[in-house]
């Protein structure tokens, strides 16, 4: 077999050697860009999560019900620690006993502290009541026409 030139493994003009170079060069500088920027723009740490629970308990019974939701709301460690929790009921109790005007009722069975405070407290409107709202409104306009 004879062998070709083009396939040789010496440098040859017009090789992809300085292209390999100016390749790693730029990779290399887009690293070190992208490195000092996240440094830059990395936010101060929140160092909420580490105080123990008997302490943050003790803080959240000023609180209302809705500041609890909305904390364990807010991340994944206060939603495990405070939402996913049957250890931190008795936050939830205390607040709901503490809460102005009146004491919040006990919740049903069927309902967890969060998904309680969340029944209790959310902005939504009731999907039951939009419902009814709109069949009453719809038995309206059928008995304005006749039907």
């Amino acid at each position: 077999m004879v062998d070709n030139p083009a396939k040789s493994s010496g440098p040859q003009q017009g090789s992809s050697d300085s292209n390999q170079i100016s390749t790693t060069q730029r990779s290399k500088k887009r690293f070190k860009r992208d490195n000092e920027r996240t440094q830059r723009e990395d936010p101060p740490r929140c160092h909420l999560n580490t105080i123990p629970l008997e302490i943050l308990a003790e803080i959240l019974s000023y609180t209302t019900p809705r500041d609890i939701l909305a904390l364990a709301r807010s991340n994944k460690f206060f939603c495990a620690t405070f939402a996913n929790n049957p250890s931190s009921t008795f936050i939830w109790k205390r607040s709901r006993a503490d809460f102005n005007p009146n004491a919040i009722p006990d919740p049903t069975p069927n309902f967890t502290e969060a998904s309680y405070a969340a029944f209790l407290f959310d902005p939504g409107e009731c999907e039951v009541r939009v419902h009814l709202f709109v069949l009453a409104k719809l038995n309206l306009a059928l008995s304005y026409i006749g039907l």
